[in-house]
């Protein structure tokens, strides 16, 4: 189960301290949720959804803790629909010129959410723990310098009928933010990050490093466009033993470009955001996996009682197995929903949805391409409880 950490800096009196859990219960059908590619098996569930958010509010300083979870009548983590658990904390100092934030997080959940069915429609327990620091200093009117780092670790329990693709990892990411304001409605951006990827066992590593040029850019009053171009160099090596003897390393370069773009429209009634990106991140496999991402999001309230969602992401991933083997996959996942807000504190949200994938189980010997996909639907319904303080 994951363990809460709690961030204190400085003493508090009882009085800003508040709490506001919410409490719900899930019920969703799910035609292939093992993202299986064969003996497809379509399931019912009906679980539990909590959610408790701690929170410290002062002048300057803000603090959270936030445990939340879902349990279901299935147990086991090869399912879409696994019960997971997360535990949040977060603190943020602010001053005149300068603000602090720190952030933190263990989960456990399935790895299916992260990378389908890449062992073989097996989704598998993946345990996870990640922290964050930011700094960020008002220079000037119109500069200001950031600094970002971040630490990750994600270990699997790989069942032995898995193929043995994912290994445990441990991320480790940071560098400067330079911006200024060019105008009144135009920010440019500077950032360049290095980061290191380890594989747990000692075998595989990857070394990159990341500058990026981005323009963020207010083109009306609602409508705003950033755009990110960067190049990534990543230097990937992999030991190689013969029993216990080592007998040398192996050592590849691999260079991609980097850029990101967003257009969002936030309107009172009909918000809209269309993205794409392409970096080298993190994924759980022998080196960083290029990701391809694009999606649309869409947001209209009706009324006080009725809103309604969309949310349409496509995904293309190149997985590294090995210094020569690599596994190419797709995935889209399109959902629809609507929210009704039958009281302020109770919330029905009726949802439909599809995720898909295709995926090459290995490019170098040239298999053929295999694919599952699983239709859902849920109706939630949601409790929220009044603030309390504390």
């Amino acid at each position: 189960m994951g363990l809460g950490v709690a961030v204190f800096a400085g003493r508090a009196s009882a009085e800003p301290w508040s709490i506001e859990p919410s409490a719900g219960a899930a019920a969703d059908y799910e035609s292939n949720p093992g993202l299986r590619t064969y003996d497809e098996r379509a399931e019912e569930h009906i679980a539990a959804i909590l959610d408790v958010p701690l929170r410290y509010d002062a002048d300057e300083l803000e603090l959270m803790l936030r445990p939340s979870g879902r349990l279901s009548n299935r147990a086991g983590y090869d399912s879409l629909a696994s019960n997971y658990v997360h535990v949040d904390a977060a603190a943020q100092y602010t001053s005149d010129r300068s603000s602090a934030t720190f952030q933190t997080e263990l989960a456990r959940d399935s790895s299916l959410l992260f990378i389908g069915p890449d062992l073989n429609g097996l989704g598998v327990r993946r345990d996870s723990a990640s922290t964050a620091l930011d700094w960020t200093h008002l220079l000037t009117a119109r500069e200001q310098l950031q600094l970002e780092a971040s630490w990750s670790q994600v270990k699997y329990a790989l069942p032995q009928t898995a193929a043995p693709y994912l290994v445990n990892y441990r991320y480790l990411s940071g560098g400067p933010t330079w911006s200024v304001s060019a105008t009144e409605r135009s920010t440019i951006k500077f950032n360049a990050v290095v980061a290191q990827y380890d594989a747990l066992d000692g075998i595989t590593a990857s070394r990159s490093y990341n500058p990026q040029l981005e323009w963020v850019r207010q083109l009306t009053e609602i409508w705003s466009l950033t755009a990110t171009a960067g190049y990534a160099r990543a230097i990937n090596s992999e030991k190689f033993y013969f029993g216990p003897f080592f007998l040398g390393s192996f050592k590849a370069t691999e260079n991609s470009t980097t850029y990101s773009a967003a257009l969002a429209r936030r309107g009172e009634r009909f918000n809209l955001s269309a993205t794409a990106s392409r970096a080298l991140a993190p994924t759980g496999f022998a080196y960083l996996s290029q990701l391809e991402s694009a999606g649309i999001t869409a947001g209209f309230t009706q009324s006080e009682y009725w809103d309604y969602r969309l949310n349409v992401t496509w995904q293309k991933a190149v997985n590294p197995v090995s210094s020569i083997e690599r596994t190419t996959q797709h995935y889209i996942n399109a959902q629809i929903a609507a929210d009704w807000h039958w009281t302020p504190q109770w919330l029905v949200t009726f949802s439909l949805g599809r995720v898909s994938e295709s995926f090459n189980n290995s490019e170098a010997f040239a298999l053929p391409t295999t694919s599952a996909a699983s239709n859902i639907g849920m109706l939630t319904v949601t409790r929220q409880f009044l603030r309390t303080d504390l």
